[in-house]
């Protein structure tokens, strides 16, 4: 067999026959001089009938006659087009003749790392297969594109120039020198991916866009040191049509700055683990509106429908821990989570602000925040074993089961709560609300401030076997009722118009108007007790009140009002 010493040479020599085989001996000749080792040769054969492919500096060589040798391989490699390994030497050119000649085929990206300067379409290719040793270099100053890889055109719609059936194993990374210049990392639109691991780093922009994915699983995504304020680290969702019937086993999103996770337009998916670690806040004013916790910005926005999240993580940090600079504002995070008809477990983030104003029928269970707004029009929500460190704020529609709560209070117009079991130290009502809110065997170890006047057709904020180790004092004019259960210390502020039933105390208290009554309740020291005596509320004709604590020889011990009016109290029973 004849041989020659490079591609070059190779344009330059005429084959004889049809069949003829040459010997390239590696791509470029130089590569003695440079201290390497031959790359990118190999066996060609003449293609003497061949009139019509193109010479793709890879595959196929045409010589100046016009005649074809064809690479006489089972597998491209980028090698075989004129890339060169190691970092350093651009193959920008080289590497998208390799992704053009491998259209319909498989890629192999090992034993590199890789240098390019412009985007690089995968949209064709069927299988990727990469490790760490063949990751992607990217210079952003003067990059050729907006994305360094693309999986689908960004340019087209939704529907339209999409990757199909696109297989990736092993992991594919992608590392951009500096966040110095704007750029995307990764851009992935199509339908039937088998994904193994995406690893992008580094970019000043989004890292992963993964745009109108549908049927497809993936292991694992993983952006660093990516995102800005306006751009997400890593986006997962929609430009006008849904993410859908997809799995993501992992997701992990460390060191963003300032803008993490978006997840939207997501519907029938699975994320298993979501790990956001390290998020750099980087101004508490981004232009953000409209967010039920009242802040200015947000880190994270995760809206899903019809889905379920198993895990997640997220805290924030200062400092970025590869260039030892502080650049963060706060620790704070700001996170913004809708679901609808969906599904969230075990979401620790006990140093962000929750906002929550979208969805209905979702259940949410053992997630943990620092605080956490929901208000309407979310609704139909079933928050299980939350554990809030400040304030947890609802508004409508609310269960709410086995909470660890500091402090707990309710929107404007705030209706039909369940509070099941649980342990909360402050409830507090700042804005006056429609009702139907219930505690259901809940342990408050605080203070109760305020109950507020359920609106009509409405029943009152209402205790049920619950027990108070704290204060239960009331407000003025502030309705609630007490069936059952326990009040270390209740002082009752004038004119706070509780209804206690059947209630255990240590201590019983009250001053000022008295607008409260009582049925069937036991205390060890009792001081102020009274009939009601103001004109809040009127209670209706036909209402029973009995005296907590002793009485003495003529006291009324059982009393009704006879005509509904704040006068209208009889004795019935009375201490012989």
């Amino acid at each position: 067999m004849d041989s020659c010493k490079d591609i070059a040479t190779l344009r330059t020599i005429e084959p004889t026959k049809d069949g003829q085989f040459i010997m390239v001996i590696s791509y470029y000749s130089d590569w003695l001089t440079n201290g390497g080792k031959p790359s990118g040769g190999g066996p060609f054969v003449a293609l003497m009938n061949d009139k019509t492919s193109p010479d793709d500096n890879g595959e196929y060589i045409v010589t100046k006659g016009g005649h074809r040798w064809h690479r006489v391989a089972e597998q491209l490699l980028p090698v075989d087009f004129g890339c060169t390994p190691g970092g350093t030497k651009d193959c920008t050119q080289h590497m998208r003749a390799y992704l053009k000649a491998s259209a319909n085929k498989t890629v192999v990206f090992q034993n590199g790392p890789w240098r390019v300067s412009g985007t690089l379409d995968f949209t064709l290719v069927k299988r990727i297969m990469s490790d760490d040793s063949g990751r992607f270099k990217i210079n952003p100053k003067n990059f050729d594109g907006d994305y360094a890889l693309i999986m689908g055109d960004p340019t087209d719609k939704p529907n339209s120039g999409r990757s199909s059936r696109l297989v990736i194993d092993g992991d594919l990374v992608v590392d951009c020198d500096s966040r110095d210049t704007e750029l995307n990392g990764v851009y992935i639109k199509g339908q039937w991916f088998v994904g193994g691991h995406i690893r992008v780093s580094g970019f000043n922009g989004t890292g992963i866009n993964m745009d109108s994915v549908w049927d497809s699983t993936f292991e694992r995504l993983s952006v660093e040191r990516c995102g800005n304020v306006k751009k997400w680290a890593l986006e997962i969702g929609s430009s006008g049509d849904t993410f859908n019937a997809t799995h993501i086993n992992s997701i992990q999103c460390e060191q963003a700055y300032h803008r993490g996770i978006f997840i939207n337009n997501n519907v029938r998916n699975m994320f298993d683990n979501i790990h956001a670690e390290r998020l750099i806040v980087l101004t508490e004013d981004d232009g953000t509106t409209g967010l039920a916790s009242g802040l200015k910005y947000q880190n994270h926005s995760i809206i899903i429908g019809n889905s379920t999240i198993n895990q997640v993580f997220m805290d924030a940090a200062l400092d970025d821990s590869t260039t030892g600079q502080k650049p963060g504002v706060t620790t704070k995070l700001s996170v913004n989570i809708g679901t609808d008809r969906a599904e969230i477990r075990n979401f620790n983030a006990s140093g962000a602000v929750c906002s929550t104003s979208y969805g209905t029928k979702s259940v949410f269970s053992s997630c943990r925040f620092g605080s956490w707004y929901i208000a309407a029009p979310a609704s139909h929500m079933t928050l299980a074993e939350p554990e809030i460190d400040d304030l947890l704020m609802v508004e409508r529609d609310v269960t709410i089961i086995n909470p660890t709560v500091e402090k707990l209070d309710f929107r404007y117009n705030a209706q039909n709560v369940k509070i099941i079991k649980g342990e909360l130290k402050d409830i507090s009502l700042s804005s006056n609300i429609l009702g139907n809110i219930t505690f259901y065997d809940t342990k408050i170890t605080g203070k109760v401030n305020g109950t507020k006047v359920a609106s009509n057709g409405y029943m009152p904020v209402t205790f049920n076997n619950c027990i108070f180790t704290g204060t239960f004092a009331g407000a003025y004019q502030s309705t609630a009722i007490v069936n059952g259960g326990h009040i270390a210390t209740a002082a009752l502020v004038s004119g706070a118009s509780v209804q206690f039933y059947n209630v255990t105390f240590d201590s019983f208290s009250c001053t000022g108007n008295i607008s409260f009554i009582s049925r069937g309740c036991q205390a060890k020291t009792v001081s102020g007790w009274k009939n009601p005596n103001h004109t809040f509320p009127v209670y209706p004709a036909g209402t029973l009140n009995e005296r907590i604590g002793k009485a003495g020889s003529g006291n009324g011990i059982l009393y009704v009002n006879a005509d509904g009016t704040p006068n209208g109290w009889k004795m019935v029973v009375t201490m012989p």
